[in-house]
Parts: C-alpha cells; sequence; structure tokens
C-alpha cells in the first residue's frame, strides 16, 4: 500500500484587528446595557417611593389645615372639584389634571402658620391680623418648596389671592401677568367665595348681594366676556337646596372665564 501524500495544513488567516476591537465593544455595550437596566429599575422604585412619600406628605398637610380650620378644609374640597370642572372644560390632560387636583389641595397651606384666633376669628380682621393673613400664599409657597414634586402646586399656592385689577396679594399682579393656575383658583374664589350671610338669600336679597360685590371689583375675577363661549344650559343650572341663589350661574359663567384666559396665555411650570 503506498503512502498517501498528506497535503500541507492550511493556515488560518490572523483574525482582522478591527473585527476583535468591535467584539470588545459590543461585549463592553452589553454590559453597560444590563447596568442601565439594573440602574433603570432601582430608579423606578425610588420614584415610587418618592411618590408614596410626597402623597403622605400632602395627606399630612391636608389633615393639619383641616384640623387647624374646619371652614378651610371643606373650602378646600369646593375648589378642588370647582377646578377640575374647570380644567375638564379646557381639555387640559391628565397629567395637568393630577397638577390641578394637587394644587387646589395644598393652596392654603399656608394658613397653618395662622393663629386658630385670627384665622376662625368671626368679627372683623384688625389691619395687622389681615395683613397677617395676607402672608399665606408666600408661607405655603415656601412649606412645599423643598418637595421636587409638589413643584407643580406652586403657581396655585402662590398666585390664587391675585386679582385681574392689582388689588390682590401677594404680589399685586395685574391682568394676564398673573399665571393661569393662580386666575383658575382666583375667579373661582370670586364666584363661591366665603359669604358674609350664613343663610340661603331670596333671589332679589342675593341679586343685590352679587351687584355690590361687582361694584367693589368681584367683577376682575368674572368678567362679562365670560358669557360668552358655553351654552346656556352649562352656565345656569339647578340651584342646590340650601345653596345661595346664582351659585350654578356664576359657576357656568367661571367656566368660560378661565376658558378665555387659559387660551391667551402659558402655564407656569416652577
Amino acid at each position: 500500500m503506498s503512502d498517501v501524500p498528506v497535503p500541507p495544513a492550511a493556515e488560518v488567516p490572523a483574525e482582522d484587528p478591527r473585527l476583535q476591537e468591535l467584539r470588545l465593544y459590543a461585549a463592553q455595550l452589553e454590559r453597560y446595557a444590563e447596568e442601565f437596566g439594573a440602574l433603570f429599575h432601582r430608579y423606578k422604585m425610588q420614584e415610587a417611593e418618592l411618590e408614596a412619600a410626597t402623597l403622605a406628605v400632602v395627606n399630612a398637610f391636608v389633615v393639619a389645615l383641616g384640623a387647624h380650620d374646619a371652614y378651610t378644609r371643606d373650602h378646600t374640597q369646593r375648589v378642588q372639584r370647582s377646578a377640575l370642572m374647570i380644567a375638564r372644560t379646557l381639555g387640559w390632560s391628565d397629567t395637568q389634571l393630577e397638577e390641578v387636583r394637587l394644587g387646589a389641595v395644598l393652596h392654603d397651606i399656608g394658613k397653618t402658620s395662622i393663629s386658630d384666633t385670627v384665622l376662625c376669628k368671626p368679627g372683623r380682621l384688625s389691619d395687622t391680623e389681615y395683613r397677617n393673613v395676607q402672608r399665606h400664599p408666600v408661607i405655603g409657597a415656601h412649606m412645599i418648596s423643598g418637595f421636587p414634586a409638589l413643584t407643580s402646586a406652586r403657581p396655585y399656592v402662590l398666585y390664587h389671592h391675585e386679582r385681574f385689577d392689582g388689588t390682590g396679594y401677594p404680589a399685586g399682579l395685574r391682568g394676564r401677568d398673573i399665571p393661569i393656575q393662580g386666575r383658575l383658583l382666583a375667579g373661582r374664589r370670586g364666584c363661591r367665595g366665603r359669604h358674609a350671610h350664613p343663610a340661603p338669600l331670596p333671589p332679589a336679597a342675593a341679586a343685590g348681594t352679587g351687584a355690590a360685590r361687582t361694584a367693589r371689583g368681584q367683577r376682575h375675577a368674572v368678567r362679562p366676556a365670560a358669557r360668552r363661549g358655553v351654552p346656556a344650559q352649562r352656565r345656569a343650572g339647578p340651584v342646590r337646596p340650601g345653596a345661595h341663589p346664582g351659585h350654578a350661574r356664576r359657576a357656568g359663567r367661571l367656566t368660560t372665564h378661565a376658558a378665555r384666559l387659559t387660551r391667551t396665555r402659558p402655564i407656569v411650570t416652577a
């Protein structure tokens, strides 16, 4: 049997250094992706924990405010309902509605710094007492400033007592210089604020009271132009038993008023 010649082994070409480098980069990217995924998971967990902590803070604020002044607690709930109604009418996003809800709940939080003697005083406040009350928007904005998750509530807290004619506080802003969040609550308060008369009035007496308030400047919160843009059935509705006559009508005008204003001014985000 003759020997079969064995061909020489073929030389394996050396791998291109550039290919080796690409493989190294691919392995590094895979490790980075795994690390990023782990970091993102931890971030989402921390975000959920922060949100839960923020809600706990908000609840603590609300409880403290309710314990301080029962009227303010009930007033806050009414403000929230009305503000959400207006915002939905304007077509605000779900995110914006959450900001409205948060801002409405916290807008009077600065009142926790006011003594019960002043806050619940049945008679007229002295000039000194009134100046003390006027500080609550600034105090409230300062109280929530340490919570980044509450940043969106700040314009509601700080500007809800500004007035269209510049007679509001704390900054005396005028017209469209007032951020829309403040105008949203300020206009609502002009329609539904605390009334001097504790019991419902007859329609004629209620109309006279409304005219007097208009003369004193409430028209700057609810302007005549508010009558345009919302159908009549939305401007006027049935008055709840025990409610002051004209509330439903004023609330409807407020909705249109807010709609007109929000189309002309961007929303403040900080």
